[in-house]
Formats: C-alpha cells, structure tokens, sequence
C-alpha cells in the first residue's frame, strides 16, 4: 500500500528515475559519488546565483510612517502653549500672525500682503476684562462656558464670522512695559477647519484714538495741526543721528473731520500717527511714539503749500509738544545762483539755530521731505511757496543760508561754489 500510493504520487517516470539511481547511474538528477571512503564529508553542489534583476531575498515591506498629530485640541486641559512663536491654522490653510495689536479691548492677530491686511483672527473682551488688560489677564474658557464678562468674543473679519462662546481658549497676557505686552495663546473653535492659533506672543500696545500718549511711550513728540479747509496735510519728522545719517518718516491724510488716522509703523517701535478730528473740524492731533533720544526735526506741511516746523532734543522719557497751524500762512521764494555749467539738486533745510552743525544727510532729508529740493537751470535754482524762516542751502556741501520773508524773494549767490 505504501509503494502504490507513492507510486501514485511521483509516477512512473520518476519510478524510473529512482531505480536507476539506486544501481549507480549517472543520469541528471544522481548524485556524484562521495569520495574519501565510508564516512567522508560530502560537498554538496553550489547553488545557481539568481537571475539578473532578481534578489535572492525579498525586502521586508515598507513600514508606513504615524499619521501626523493635529495641534488643534479643543479642550483647556489639554491645551499646553507651545514655546514658539504664535502660529496656527485659518481657513484650513497655515496662519502665521506677522503683527500682533492690543487696541483697545481688542487683542488682534494679523497677517499682510502688500501693506494691507489678509487674514485676522481678533479677541474682543468685556469693559470688565478690558480694564485688566493692562495690568496682567489670565483666562480660561470651556467650550461648554456661556457667554459672559470675562469670555471674550472671537472675530474672524475676513467671514464676517463671530464666537460669543462655543471654543476652547488658554491665554495669559503679562503686564504692558514701553508700550508692549507679552502673552501667550492656546484658542480652538469648534469648526469645520479646526482653527486654532497657539504660541507665546509681545502685543504692541495701541490707545484709542481719542487718547493722548503717556509715559509707555515716551519718548515722544504730539500736538495739533490745524489748516483751516481740510487740505491735505503730511506730519513726520527727520532724526539727525550722531553717527552723520538720518531718519525720516511721515504721513499724510486730509483733514477733513470726518475722523479716523493714518500711520506709520514701518520703524518700530517708533510709531507715526496722524488723527483727524470727528466733529466736522480741518484739523488734527499727531504723534511720534517710542523715539530714540537725539536731535529731531518736526514738521506738518500742507500738500499744497508751506512747511511749519520745530527742532526738538528728545531725551529719555521726554514728553514734548509742538503744535502747527498751517491756515493763511504767507510765503516766500528763494533763489540761489549757481554757477552755469553746475547741474543737480539745490537743497533747502530749516536751519537749527545758529551754532547747530546740521548733517548733510539730515538736511538732505529735511528738504526732501518738505519738498524744497530744486534743479539748478541756467545758473539759477528757485524754490517757491517757502514758509517764512530760516534755511540752510546745500547741493553737494553747505552753499549757505537764507532769510526768507513773506512776500519777498531771497537770495544767495553761491554761482562760484563748485
């Protein structure tokens, strides 16, 4: 039974096979004969490589990598603020504030393109928070927290979205030092997108607009602007650094009384601004935060006309005020003759005092942007609508100075300065 159903298995050839090798054949498939007499080792044959392009042993499979842990959590208590700079998720796309505000009873996260705001992601807080904010807040809100004084509502401008509850919040915010108040954030909602925004923070603190600067940001220059018919007007100023250089800065809006401000904060933490009034008055309120102390040129000038001016020395913690009127002011010219063959820009700078030793940079700066820099044609150069004063003129050195009175032209003859 055994021989039979194994014969059922190999068949008859491989019957054939067996009993050949069993008499000492040589067909394919016999082993060679071992040699070396009884109990000598046997070298068996080596194995045939593999064909090309195949490996003997196949490679493990690949091991997927752990699917990538989503920040958002929903819940204070397991919220935990990263040590990195305030980040996170908006309109499922990746949101990185690039300027963080505290205005008011607003807490405000902002991205820019082009100088103007994309995304915004805001905290607004109760008159009862709010008047904390200063001073140091520590909050927590559940999702399940009805709304109330101390939840503030969560403003998404760019949906016209808001959040009176409904969202996890951790946040601390320290107390404001210079004008500037460090924080850290954990916020989710409860959305479609999974938004949140998480990370430690420094808020530049902002007044409201109706409020004077005050010594978190001193040193500073403020005071009025005044035109008389809503023109125009630009306010800024030129620092004259003690290393030779300058810095200017400025801007300019119509005072037409229908409120709002224009500013700049391209330098920080120096911060330009200009308010305008909101009673229906051409005038205006500016201010020149977080300066450095050195010697500085103030001005307010109307778009169409005359310059007013001040030079100030601003100190630490200094709080200065210089106030300008630029309704029915009258002017002057001056004319500088130069010599014929002389081409270039003639510069005209409000001088500082009579011993002051003015940078040709500052001065430069001055003139530009009071806009009293003109060409020299024909061995003459003119500068019109000049405010009555004092200023030093320049080209590539100091040519002089000039008086200039209201209804008169002055003039200097430099035409044999190089």
């Amino acid at each position: 039974m055994r021989t039979s159903t194994r014969l059922g298995r190999v068949g008859a050839f491989g019957v054939w096979a067996l009993l050949a090798a069993g008499c000492g054949g040589s067909e394919a498939g016999s082993q060679p004969e071992a040699k070396g007499g009884p109990g000598a080792a046997v070298t068996p044959a080596p194995a045939a490589p593999p064909s090309p392009g195949l490996t003997a042993t196949a490679p493990p499979a690949p091991v997927p990598p752990p699917p990538p842990v989503d920040p958002w959590e929903l819940d204070p208590a397991k919220q935990k603020v990263p040590a990195t700079a305030v980040a996170g998720r908006l309109a499922g796309a990746a949101f990185a504030p690039a300027e963080v505000t505290l205005l008011g009873d607003t807490l405000a996260f902002r991205t820019f393109k082009e100088g103007a705001p994309t995304q915004e992601i805001s905290l607004t807080f109760s008159p009862k928070a709010a008047a904390s904010l200063s001073g140091g807040l520590t909050l927590t809100i559940k999702q399940d927290q009805l709304p109330g004084d101390m939840v503030p509502a969560v403003n998404l401008p760019q949906s016209n979205t808001s959040y009176s509850n409904g969202y996890g919040l951790t946040l601390e915010l320290g107390k404001r030092v210079g004008g500037r108040v460090p924080g850290k954030v954990y916020l989710a909602l409860d959305d479609d997108a999974k938004t949140y925004l998480a990370g430690s923070f420094v808020a530049d603190w902002q007044r409201p607009a109706g409020t004077p600067p005050g010594a978190d940001d001193a040193p500073f220059v403020q005071g009025t602007v005044t035109t008389g018919d809503g023109a125009a007007v630009r306010v800024g100023y030129v620092w004259a650094k003690a290393d030779g250089s300058a810095v200017t800065d400025w801007v300019e809006t119509p005072l037409t009384g229908k409120g709002g401000f224009s500013q700049s904060n391209e330098s920080k933490p120096r911060i330009t601004t200009l308010f305008q009034a909101a009673d229906g008055r051409p005038a205006g309120r500016y201010e020149h935060i977080h300066l450095e102390p050195g010697r500085y040129l103030v001005f307010a000038k109307r778009a169409d006309g005359p310059a007013a001016w001040k030079w100030v020395t601003v100190e630490a913690g200094a709080q200065l005020a210089a106030d300008f009127a630029l309704e029915g002011v009258a002017t002057g010219k001056a004319e500088v003759s130069r010599p014929k063959d002389a081409a270039g820009k003639v510069y005209l700078s409000p001088a500082d005092g009579p011993d002051a030793k003015t940078p040709r940079d500052a001065a430069v700066a001055a003139a530009l942007a009071l806009g009293l820099a003109a060409d020299a044609r024909d061995g003459s150069a003119v500068c019109d609508r000049l405010a009555p004063g004092r200023y030093d003129v320049w080209a590539e050195e100091k040519l002089g100075s000039i008086e200039v009175k209201a209804g008169e032209t002055a003039k200097l003859d430099a035409a044999k300065v190089k």
